[in-house]
């Protein structure tokens, strides 16, 4: 040995010395790693074996650090090649924490791979763990044979590797499963129990993704459970397998009931007793005395200070109730008290599980538990107990839900006069009066109380009733200054008072109840369906003389919504007003009306209307006359070709416009004159809207109003082909953007004289009972005339 090699094996670093180094350098530990990083990349370019498998180790330690030691991996395959085991095993321990599949030297291991694995040495163990880290379909194409052979290696620890590794490598190279699986199947009968919960843990794993492969091996496994073992893992696997495989065989469930109950009843194993209750609840619920052994069990685990098993047990016990819900009465009790648990997590697995109870027989019983759950606590609630609470809520609206399967319809829960008014009273306006709850819940209880109201007529009077004093609580907790009840409670009572007003037993009451709400707490839509609800209300009552005591009251009050900032409101205000003035009011009339009764309709109403005789969806409406622009009458060939036109054209889609510029005004002077689709008279001001019944009174359509005296206007109709424009379709010269290429028409022009000399009125934009309105544009004399736009064919069918 050299003097050199000497004082370096003396005063070299050892891995536990850069552990050290590592930890005393804490302020600057990044910019340390760093360079001592470089430092033994180096040390791994040493021709010493010994220095090169150090430094490599420290490589490796490193590489946990997160650093980068790509650049080294040449010099971790010369150290797993090394003849000595202590080099060898540092190299095999390096590839496997550094290597992925991708490394570029991987293929360089594999002659090293296949000699160790065939060598019948110690070093086959350390290829075996390299190899399933790191295996690809290469590797796993070349080495399938030689893992496959050390099945049956005489040594037991090598039995074991064999069995793990074979199963990586059947997941890169499918096509060794079919040869692995008899072998499989041997180690079962293994005399090393090792090795046979090796085995056994292999099928798991493989059965997750098809697990009819392995309904052979139902009798070995069966022996297994039955033999006595202290291995209680081993078992854990079986009876986890047992239960993938029994809802395929039926006849395995019942060869496993006496199996399963002497486990259930022995064990003090909490996660095998889990695993045997978990196998009952997938492939064993038609055994009643085994379902009912299991759920004694599971109740075990609920009572128990466990939270997991608690969580565990709860969930079990929800899928026993998904089909035998008998089983489980006994005990009730115990799940209730879940409900009062400190974790949130196990309250709302009681919840789920509580909710496969209710039933006609203990509806309100249930409910009433659930309601007290809601009560609003003196201390703050986090984020997951308002989740709780909504759950609550959520589960008790799901229980008086209408059910839609079957042809009409109904409601499981509910069938008695008296349950539906229950329900009404104690549920829907219980939730509506309980704070801290979400407006989501708010409105699915608005919304079933509509719908319910509609479907069953025995509930409406007590709706009616509910919805007054609703009402009252409200304006008085607001009159003294309080926000417990929200506004968006009122819109389904305000519904209900109006639509069923004939069950009011004093309508003069229900009028003032709604003239006193405060206004400035309701949304626009709540005023405007308070407006309504006070119309029906007083066009459907039969006081007629205690009408006229509140009708002035009524009156005022509707004149003050018709200075709402809502123009809706002030719509609906002002007419109701109009209608109940003593000088409009007419009772008869009115009372027709609202008379008529609001009944539900099914939303597959319309899917019942029979088709007309002679009605043909693939008919054409209309054809393409021959003075059409386009030769082909093909409503495809017509499609295309305006497709193709459309995605050809400029990004300024919709119109094809012309610049006012000496270039193209001599070109197309003749064509814009002759064509239909231009204005004759127009100009840089924008259009307006006319009212016929008052031409002094013109709208500007981009907004603003036109004083009586101001510029002289003449009204300009349009033509359109089959009365198509889109909204806003108005372009001045002005308005185009500059930047933008002139697009010219690629459609010619019409030949001929136009259809019909009639013009198209189009109304302007406001409510649809205008039906005079006409767009016009101004102009003065002797300005030229300048297409606002041009609409052509390809723009009506793009």
């Amino acid at each position: 040995m050299s003097v050199s090699v000497a004082v370096y094996t003396l005063f070299r670093e050892s891995l536990q010395d850069l552990v050290k180094a590592i930890r005393s350098h804490r302020r600057n530990e990044g910019e340390f790693i760093r360079a001592r990083l470089a430092e033994i990349q180096q040390e791994c370019k040493r021709p010493e074996p010994m220095f090169k498998a150090n430094a490599v180790l420290k490589l490796t330690y490193l590489h946990m650090f997160g650093c980068s030691v790509a650049p080294s991996s040449f010099h971790v395959v010369e150290v797993l090649s090394r003849p000595d085991f202590a080099q060898k095993r540092i190299g095999y321990l390096a590839a496997a924490q550094i290597f992925s599949p991708s490394t570029d030297v991987l293929l360089l291991c594999t002659n090293q791979f296949k000699k160790d694995l065939t060598s019948g040495k110690a070093d086959c163990s350390q290829a075996l763990t390299c190899l399933a880290k790191i295996v690809t379909e290469e590797l796993g194409r070349e080495c399938s044979g030689d893992v496959f052979s050390l099945l049956n290696s005489p040594r037991s620890y090598i039995r074991k590797k064999a069995l793990l590794t074979m199963y990586k490598v059947s997941l890169v190279y499918p096509e060794a499963i079919s040869p692995f699986l008899p072998r499989l199947q041997d180690r079962l009968e293994d005399s090393d129990p090792t090795v046979v919960c090796a085995a056994v843990t292999v099928i798991c794993e493989m059965a997750k993704t098809e697990p009819k492969k392995f309904l052979g091996f139902a009798p070995a496994l069966f022996a297994l459970l039955e033999r006595p073992t202290s291995n209680n893992w081993t078992q854990i696997k079986i009876v986890k397998l047992m239960g993938k495989l029994t809802p395929l065989e039926p006849r395995l469930a019942k060869k496993l009931r006496e199996p399963m109950k002497i486990l259930m009843k022995t064990t003090r194993a909490e996660s095998l007793l889990y695993e045997c209750c978990n196998t009952v609840t997938l492939g064993m619920i038609d055994y009643p005395d085994v379902v009912d052994l299991c759920a004694a069990r599971l109740g075990e685990f609920i009572r128990g200070s466990d939270q997991n098993l608690k969580f565990l047990g709860l969930l079990s016990m929800e899928r026993i109730a998904r089909v035998s819900r008998e089983a489980l009465y006994d005990h009730r009790e115990i799940i209730l008290d879940c409900l009062d648990d400190r974790d949130v997590v196990i309250r709302m697995r009681a919840l789920d599980l509580i909710a496969q109870f209710f039933s006609k027989r203990n509806l309100r019983e249930l409910s009433k538990i659930l309601l007290l759950k809601l009560q609003s606590p003196d201390a703050l609630l986090s984020e997951f107990e308002f989740h709780f609470r909504d759950s609550v809520a959520e589960r008790l609206l799901v229980a008086g839900a209408f059910n839609k399967s079957g042809e009409k319809g109904s409601y499981p829960n509910l069938t008695t006069p008296s349950d539906f008014d229950w329900y009404i009273e104690s549920i829907l306006f219980g939730l509506l009066r309980t704070p801290d709850l979400s407006s989501r819940i708010w409105d699915s209880a608005s919304s079933q109380l509509l719908e319910l109201t509609a479907r069953v007529e025995v509930c409406r009077k007590s709706a009616v009733t509910c919805s007054l004093e609703l009402m009252g609580e409200y304006s008085a907790s607001r009159g003294r200054g309080t926000d417990v009840l929200k506004p968006e409670i009122l819109s389904a009572p305000i519904w209900v008072l109006g639509e069923h007003a004939s069950h009011l037993d004093d309508s003069v009451l229900a009028l003032k109840r709604i003239c006193e709400l405060p206004l400035s707490t309701l949304a626009p839509s709540q005023c405007s369906r308070a407006v309504e609800s006070s119309l029906k209300i007083f066009c459907s009552a039969r006081e007629n003389i205690l009408l006229g005591m509140v009708r002035d009251s009524l009156v005022e009050w509707l004149a003050s919504l018709s200075k709402h900032y809502d123009a809706d409101v002030q719509e609906v205000a002002s007419i109701s007003k109009m209608i109940i003035s003593p000088q409009g009011f007419v009772l008869e009339g009115l009372s027709s009306i609202v008379g008529q009764p609001l009944n539900p309709v099914d939303p597959r109403a319309q899917s019942k209307v029979p088709f007309p005789k002679g009605f043909d969806l693939d008919e054409a409406l209309c054809a393409i006359s021959d003075e059409d622009e386009f030769e082909s009458t093909d409503l495809g060939n017509l499609r295309a070709r305006c497709t193709d036109d459309w995605e050809n054209s400029s990004p300024m889609t919709g119109f094809t416009y012309e610049r006012d510029t000496p270039s193209n005004r001599t070109g197309d002077a003749a064509d814009r004159k002759s064509h239909p689709f231009y204005l004759r008279e127009t100009s840089p001001r924008p259009a307006y809207v006319t009212d016929s019944k008052d031409p002094q009174r013109a709208e500007n359509i981009f907004g603003g109003m036109v004083p009586p005296g101001g510029a002289s206007q003449e009204e300009v109709s349009i033509r359109l082909a089959d009365d198509v424009v889109p909204d806003g379709a108005i372009f001045t010269d002005e308005e185009m953007p500059a930047s933008k290429p002139k697009r010219r028409s690629k459609s010619k022009s019409r030949k001929g004289k136009a259809r019909g000399n009639s013009t198209n009125k189009i109304a302007a934009s406001g409510t649809s009972r205008t039906q005079s309105n006409e767009i016009s544009a101004s102009g003065a004399a002797g300005v030229d005339a300048k297409p606002l736009f041009t609409l052509t064919i390809d723009d009506l069918l793009g």
